[in-house]
């Protein structure tokens, strides 16, 4: 039997008193491709970022690639999930060129911290070349080779009386 994906059980989140997520349950299979579509403000940014393991949820069970949070290195399991999302930005630093951004997937971490092999360094470079500068984010994620992880695309316009922006997320296993 495969390892389940993710497996969000009960997931709650308060933060300053205020509910931002409520017993939210997801279990994601092998093979499987999910879309979150919502209104800005709706939860789905912080939702991945708890199943990414940069967010600890106020209650309930987190388990990706079948390890339980709390029970994991999540420093060596941010590595094996990829996650492009413009919420990483707040994260980057900023002084950083894009080829140590993409270097820094290597790590999931926020900068480039230890000196990256030439093979490493290669291989960067040529995800930029092939994706382009534009796609920075995008480059950090694959170049860790992750086995699942998030995206968060551009802005869409829904039609229909009352017409509102959403942001596209999608869990990629």
């Amino acid at each position: 039997m495969r390892e389940t994906i993710l497996d969000l059980k009960n997931i709650r989140l308060v933060r300053d008193g205020r509910r931002i997520l409520r017993d939210v349950t997801w279990r994601i299979a092998p093979g499987e491709h999910w879309a979150m579509i919502g209104a800005n403000g709706s939860g789905k940014t912080t939702l991945l970022r708890v199943a990414s393991g940069t967010l600890w949820p106020t209650g309930g069970t987190v388990s990706v690639l079948g390890h339980p949070f709390g029970t994991v290195d999540l420093r060596e399991l941010r590595r094996r999930i990829g996650w492009v999302s413009s919420a990483l930005a707040e994260t980057i630093h900023r002084n950083q060129s894009a080829l140590a951004i993409v270097l820094s997937g290597l790590r999931a971490s926020a900068a480039l911290y230890d000196q990256p092999t030439a093979a490493q360094t290669d291989r960067a470079e040529a995800l930029l070349a092939d994706l382009g500068c534009g796609a920075v984010a995008a480059c950090r994620c694959l170049h860790s080779r992750p086995r699942c992880g998030g995206w968060q695309g551009p802005k869409r316009r829904l039609g229909g009386q009352g017409r509102r922006q959403t942001l596209f997320k999608r869990w990629l296993c």
